[in-house]
């Protein structure tokens, strides 16, 4: 929300004491995704996986999901140029 640092510090402060888990993830190549968008959705996706992971008390590291591989170059073609068939 829109709540100022100094407020949000003192609501943590009088709830009393919790823990906080910071998990790593695996470092993410983007040329592993065919778009940002891709990317930005597995890696939300990720976070998603490993809150529900924890707060379910799982042990281990969650399981990511899968990356999609970058869809294949568009070839164009000039004028008067045929493509060659692979």
């Amino acid at each position: 929300g829109d709540m100022e640092f100094l407020n949000h510090k003192w609501m943590a402060y009088v709830c009393g004491p919790f823990e906080i888990t910071v998990r790593f993830h695996e470092p993410v190549k983007p040329s592993a995704f065919a778009s940002r968008r891709d990317l930005a959705k597995w890696c939300e996706t990720a976070v998603r996986l490993g809150l529900d992971h924890d707060r379910d008390g799982r042990a281990g590291a969650p399981e990511l999901p899968p990356k999609k591989l970058p869809k294949a170059p568009i070839k164009t073609q000039k004028a008067g140029q045929t493509l060659a068939a692979e």
